[in-house]
């Protein structure tokens, strides 16, 4: 298979070595990483609580946000433990779009990985130099994280993470290296093996959105009944019965009542001897 080396990548410790993270960092790091540890493990009893966007793509506002959040985060600092988001990965099921800083530090012009890593880092650093506070970010690849793996406190995986979408091709590559005696000529196999990677990634993409789609039905007929019920209920001064809310929708009963199931019985305008 012909390959066209476009640049190499440097590994986790190069970027490292490139922007290390002072003593003094890594200090706040430690302390950062026991205080979270404790929460966690019911030795500290404060809330835990992981704010910011979702998508960091400049880091002269990122950093004014956190210097903002900084200061709320010491205010209840004895209740609550404050992480910071800062999602460097804007990840898309299609792959189409923006896709973050660590793709395209700059939104305005053409991917670059490498000019990412080196951004993202920097940021993060200076997140915690200029705040004190240690971030959560998303690892859409998990190679990514050596990356990283010295200055976040909390990792999330997102999601829409694409790492089943890696590895739906990486299983279809592996079928298809199978395959070859199938192929009539060494000019085919480029071909051959491209569209059984691209066939098994729109096959889980495309299940993935009818699953996605599927969901928000079913959020879209709770909200209907939730909406429903409370109109009935201003318009009658009291809570409405589930037949009520039935015969006024043109639902059957069970519909209801399955709404009511999938809304953890918090829909406050039916009476409660209705909710299940």
């Amino acid at each position: 298979m012909s390959m066209k080396l476009i640049k190499r990548v440097p590994t986790g410790d190069e970027i490292k070595e490139l922007y290390p993270l002072s003593t003094e960092l890594k200090k706040i790091k430690a302390a950062r990483d026991e205080e979270i540890r404790k929460v966690f493990t019911g030795e500290d009893n404060r809330f835990l609580f992981i704010i910011g966007p979702c998508s960091a793509d400049n880091e002269e506002a990122v950093c004014d946000y956190l210097n903002r959040l900084a200061k709320v985060a010491d205010d209840v600092k004895d209740k609550i433990l404050v992480i910071p988001r800062i999602y460097t990965n804007k990840p898309r099921t299609t792959g189409d779009g923006y896709k973050g800083m660590l793709h395209q530090p700059d939104p305005t012009k053409a991917s670059d990985m490498l000019e990412g890593l080196y951004a993202i880092r920097k940021m993060h650093i200076r997140a915690i130099k200029e705040t004190g506070l240690t971030a959560a970010d998303e690892m859409l690849y998990s190679e990514n994280w050596q990356y990283v793996d010295d200055i976040l406190s909390y990792v999330a995986i997102g999601a829409r993470s694409v790492e089943d979408l890696i590895g739906e091709g990486n299983v279809a590559l592996s079928m298809g290296v199978t395959m070859l005696d199938c192929v009539e000529s060494i000019d085919e196999i480029d071909g051959f093996l491209a569209k059984m990677i691209m066939d098994a990634m729109e096959e889980y993409i495309s299940d993935d959105t009818d699953s996605h789609q599927a969901g928000e039905k079913v959020l879209d007929k709770v909200n209907l009944v939730n909406d429903k019920s409370k109109e009935m209920a201003e318009e009658l001064l009291r809570k409405v019965t589930v037949e009520e809310l039935a015969q006024e929708m043109q639902l059957d009963e069970e519909e209801i009542r399955e709404a009511i199931r999938l809304s953890a019985n918090h829909m406050e305008y039916i009476e409660e001897d209705t909710q299940i």
